[in-house]
């Protein structure tokens, strides 16, 4: 799976503001129509916004994966 970077996602913006299809978007981007059909609705609000889109999903990115426990606390316990 790869990243919709910003700059896709603004052409998205742009073809979505001027009513084009869901297939003219993916084609156009290089994309599925599914990633497009996902990508539409991260906005609240109905209108979809590439910056908006992008700090929801630079969000997601920062909360998926295993995170560490160490703490700068613990770290001077461990390190003395």
């Amino acid at each position: 799976m790869t990243i919709i970077t910003l700059v896709e996602r603004s052409k998205i913006e742009l073809m979505h503001n001027q009513q084009c299809p869901i297939q003219t978007m993916a084609t156009t981007s290089g994309r599925s129509r599914l990633s497009i059909r996902c990508e539409i609705p991260l906005c609240a609000g109905g209108d979809y916004s590439a910056i908006a889109a992008q700090k929801h999903a630079d969000i997601c990115r920062y909360r998926c994966g295993r995170h560490s426990i160490l703490t700068s606390r613990l770290n001077r316990v461990i390190t003395g």
